[in-house]
């Protein structure tokens, strides 16, 4: 990782790089030039996590339960807590899509989503939502997706983790259920392109704009 281009970590988007190129910040190593207290200082919030990513560290890990998996999911700790809603957002997407991907190669599609936090003070709290059809597009998550962060954002509590966990799974065939106001199949198409040329290059050589930290 200490050769790729700071444009390569999630999250760096075109504000937050050109920051960093102020300091002499272009490759991930570069990182590694200054401490914590420059990234909370100078950089601020939405950056502060590279330092972590420099050293390889965090909990940016996709969990598979048991054979059959009776879930997925994706969370993420960061460097400082928050309650940024833009950046939260950004954060959301990317756990989504991150999921997704997952489920799209495993030929799987979930029914309900859950949303988990853990505040400031390490208390967790969670919200699922159970959607009417099996999916495992991006977009047919997130709006309920960010409906259940917003509940949970309500208390005005400062967040340093995310994630984001699917469950109640279909397989194969048995996952068609068509939407007849979607064109679901040129949906599916489409990411499904996009994952492989994800997979041969690079994850985030396609962003879309829920991503990007502007």
């Amino acid at each position: 990782m200490s050769k790729l281009p700071i444009k390569a970590i999630p999250g760096a988007g075109k504000s937050t790089q050109e920051r960093l190129k102020r300091y002499g910040i272009n490759l991930i190593e570069d990182l590694l030039k200054f401490d914590k207290s420059f990234y909370e200082h100078e950089i601020g919030i939405h950056t502060s996590f590279l330092l972590n990513v420099a050293n390889g560290k965090g909990s940016d890990i996709v969990s598979e339960n048991d054979e059959e998996r009776k879930s997925l999911s994706k969370e993420n700790t960061f460097f400082n807590d928050t309650l940024d809603k833009k950046f939260l957002l950004s954060e959301l997407y990317y756990l989504i899509e991150r999921c997704c991907e997952k489920l799209r190669a495993t030929s799987m599609k979930a029914r309900t989503i859950t949303v988990k936090v853990k505040y400031f003070d390490f208390k967790v709290n969670q919200k699922s939502f159970t959607g009417s059809r099996y999916s495992n597009l991006e977009d047919d998550f997130y709006k309920d997706a960010i409906e259940l962060l917003e509940k949970m954002l309500a208390n005005k509590r400062k967040i340093r983790l995310l994630g984001v966990k699917f469950s109640e799974f279909v397989t194969g065939d048995d996952s068609i259920q068509e939407n007849i106001f979607q064109d679901t199949d040129k949906k599916e198409n489409l990411m499904k392109k996009i994952d492989r040329i994800r997979k041969k290059y690079d994850y985030d050589i396609v962003k879309f704009g829920r991503t990007f930290d502007l």
